[in-house]
């Protein structure tokens, strides 16, 4: 038998180059979730915007204030009645943001935060985006839809044949809760210098946004979450090796949890 080593990373994000992962940052698709006409295509515009020489980013937002309307903010009904805010963010700031993170130093140090899916078999997380050799949203859109079904819907029902209880839990307006000092330390948990100046960015740059916390509307952002939410999940863990609990299994979705045990006072 052939057996190969599978890694969280494999076929997501985390599996490119940091060129590969500007360029995947840079496609329309994945600067704005919502599927607008056809005719609203902002690649060529983002790719323009990548090749100025910004030399001191700082600068630039310094000289942006919070009133200015720097963003521009969608917003879509939820089942429960309420509004989720979607933000197509300003496209200078955003491959700004996007260049900052996939130099390649940065981009190495931020993938070996991730390792720590890949050192224990009880924590998974299953939102990372899904790279696509297709370049239509509607195939992104499938395959982002289809890893969730099959790695936490259909796993889910898997691990409920081997456990006795599932503990189900959200956390209650993640993205708006997600603070400058959250971000950060989540992004220097490394104590990696590159990481540390990416995350002054990423302070700057969230003083540039209307709505709270961190916005919501394209992986870039998502990525930043599943980051503040590696840190909770160490966290975690740490919890459950002092209690010297063993036998579970832990499903996430950014920021949906499914919680398997054989005892209900665990889960």
């Amino acid at each position: 038998l052939l057996t190969a080593e599978v890694t969280m990373t494999q076929d997501t994000l985390l599996s490119l180059t940091h060129q590969q992962a500007l360029d995947f940052f840079l496609e329309h698709e994945n600067y704005f979730d919502v599927s607008l006409p056809i005719y609203f295509n902002v690649s060529i515009l983002l790719q323009n915007i990548s090749t100025l020489n910004i030399k001191k980013p700082n600068l630039l937002f310094d000289k942006i204030e919070n009133i200015d309307k720097t963003h521009f903010v969608l917003y879509t009904h939820k089942a429960n009645g309420t509004k989720r805010p979607l933000t197509m963010v300003n496209p200078v700031l955003y491959v700004l943001l996007a260049k900052q993170l996939t130099q390649e130093n940065t981009w190495q140090d931020f993938i070996k935060l991730f390792d720590f899916y890949n050192k224990q078999d009880n924590i998974k997380c299953h939102s990372l985006p899904i790279i696509s050799k297709y370049r239509k949203f509607a195939h992104y859109k499938a395959r982002q839809i289809m890893n969730w079904y099959d790695n936490f819907e259909q796993e889910s029902i898997r691990l409920s044949l081997n456990y006795n209880y599932m503990a189900v839990s959200d956390i209650q307006n993640f993205y708006p809760s997600i603070t400058n000092r959250t971000l950060k330390i989540s992004l220097s948990q490394s104590q990696s210098k590159h990481l540390i100046d990416f995350s002054n960015i990423c302070e700057k740059f969230l003083n540039t946004c209307q709505e709270t916390g961190l916005p919501q509307g394209n992986n870039l952002f998502h990525l930043l979450a599943d980051t503040v939410l590696l840190n909770a999940d160490r966290i975690l863990h740490r919890k459950i090796k002092k209690h010297r609990i063993k036998d579970y299994q832990i499903l996430r979705y950014r920021d949906d949890y499914r919680i398997f045990t054989n005892d209900k006072s665990q889960a």
